[in-house]
């Protein structure tokens, strides 16, 4: 979508969003603190499944993802995110075929930390209905 990919930091109390945007700037490093992906509940380890969150919106966009976090935001060359490990995310809806192949692969790995299906599932979200909320 686009080659800008932006980062907004989020408040974390008692930090405001500003203050988590000038430690990311201080110290030269966005830490992933929070797991994500379609089955971070069920990994082994859950610091494995913890990931960093850009977005491809191009930059005339933006405004409306800094509505839902902070205005505190920061962008990277995609080139860049890349060659530091990011990866775009891939979209498994609802359940469809490719989030039942993922859960069979889940499934396969049973507990074991080294299965290399963990290494893919921070990469993966699940829009869809789930109860009153709508996630696309």
């Amino acid at each position: 979508m686009s080659n800008p990919l932006a980062h907004f930091s989020s408040p974390l109390p008692p930090r405001t969003a500003y203050d988590g945007m000038m430690r990311i700037l201080g110290v030269r490093r966005l830490v992933a603190r929070s797991a994500f992906g379609l089955v971070h509940e069920r990994t082994p380890d859950a610091d494995t499944q913890k990931a960093v969150c850009f977005s491809e919106a191009p930059l005339h966009l933006l405004g409306r993802i800094a509505d839902r976090h902070s205005e505190c935001g920061i962008v990277f060359r995609k080139d860049f995110i890349r060659r530091a490990a990011g990866n775009p995310i891939l979209y498994a809806h609802g359940d469809g075929a490719v989030a039942a192949a993922i859960q069979q692969l889940v499934d396969a790995a049973g507990g074991d930390p080294g299965a290399p299906i963990w290494r893919l599932t921070p990469f993966v979200d699940r829009p869809g209905q789930y109860g009153a909320s709508s996630y696309f």
